[in-house]
């Protein structure tokens, strides 16, 4: 995927992501699956979910804003590995992404969380990528902080924040639509 030496050119489509093609594999390779262990009573209704993913961001959550908080549930693989925990703070829950999720494996993390987001008021994801992958004209900026929300979330948001310009990828994050 490289045309000069040390070049990282990024796939245009989800499709090419893993570069693995389907006859490598057997048709019945299990897909991965995570599961919710709570150790608190599951909530009925969330207030707000804040979901952090990446390394840096999650360390830095870890450190600064999750001191004093709880671990009321984590999200375990199939090989029953810890991939998440959700912390409750007050009225907030957040849940913090290991890395050991990986981009192939998104798509069934959101799947397995889709029960926790369906009962969540305001939900905001934090992920970072490299300005490399940012693929706009507007990369004039060390640092870019970009909104990406529901047409229903729009009203609430920061209009200092501008929104994700499309067309663009965010890694990790599960497509979804209304």
């Amino acid at each position: 995927m490289a045309s000069y030496f040390g070049e990282i050119v990024h796939p245009s489509s989800r499709a090419f992501w893993n570069e693995i093609d389907d006859d490598e594999f057997p048709e019945n390779t299990p897909n991965i699956e995570f599961s919710l262990q709570w150790s608190e009573p599951e909530p009925t209704a969330i207030d707000k979910l804040l979901i952090v993913e990446s390394e840096m961001l999650t360390e830095y959550v870890k450190a600064s804003v999750l001191q004093g908080t709880k671990c009321v549930c984590t999200i375990v693989d199939s090989s029953n590995q810890e991939c998440a925990k959700i912390h409750f703070d007050s009225n907030d829950y957040i849940c913090t992404v290991s890395k050991k999720v990986s981009l192939g494996d998104a798509g069934y993390f959101t799947k397995a969380i889709v029960p926790l987001i369906s009962k969540t008021k305001k939900l905001y994801v934090f992920t970072s990528n490299h300005i490399s992958n940012y693929k706009s004209e507007d990369c004039d900026s060390s640092v870019l902080i970009k909104s990406l929300c529901s047409c229903e979330a729009k009203k609430d948001r920061d209009p200092k924040i501008s929104i994700l310009d499309q067309p663009n990828i965010v890694s990790g994050v599960g497509a979804g639509g209304k």
